[in-house]
């Protein structure tokens, strides 16, 4: 719930509202893959946030308690660096070593799911793929830090919550 309310929804939610400005000129991205972690063997940490940082770059040198010694899926590393420098040099990310990355909208919120499972890259675009998380959170304001208060709660005895 801590990640809806930090990452997700927000970032959601800022895409929705880029979308009036530039449409098809938004590109919303999911990072699925789970790293080693060895350093916490008994934590699930799924995939935490950051965790895309040195695929980037390419480089996952200065978190081995993350990534491990290993290395990171070279296959995987390919495909989002080369979306960042595409995205950075032309406004697109797509490139032909991944699938295509389709513009978000607000009809099937298209996000492209980054992912290396068993040994190969299972990178995908999904359509809605936090449909549920989001619906939930549909008619929730949050400013992603403080408790929620929609535009009808800021009178009366919900005043007396706000700092």
């Amino acid at each position: 719930m801590m990640q809806d309310v930090m990452l997700r929804i927000p970032t959601l939610r800022h895409a929705e509202a880029q979308v009036v400005h530039k449409p098809n000129n938004v590109f919303v991205y999911r990072f699925d893959w789970e790293p080693p972690a060895p350093e916490y063997p008994l934590i699930d940490l799924g995939s935490p946030h950051g965790a895309e940082l040195a695929f980037t770059m390419g480089n996952p040198e200065g978190w081995p308690e993350l990534y491990g010694t290993n290395g990171i899926p070279a296959a995987l590393r390919n495909q989002v660096m080369d979306a960042w420098i595409a995205f950075a040099r032309t406004g697109n990310p797509n490139h032909g070593g991944m699938p295509t990355w389709r513009p978000y909208n607000l009809s099937d919120r298209p996000n492209m799911l980054f992912n290396h499972y068993w040994g190969r890259t299972t990178s995908k675009l999904g359509y809605d793929p936090d449909g549920k998380t989001r619906a939930f959170w549909k008619d929730r304001a949050f400013n992603g830090m403080d408790p929620a208060f929609l535009p009808e709660d800021l009178s009366g005895a919900a005043l007396q919550f706000l700092p």
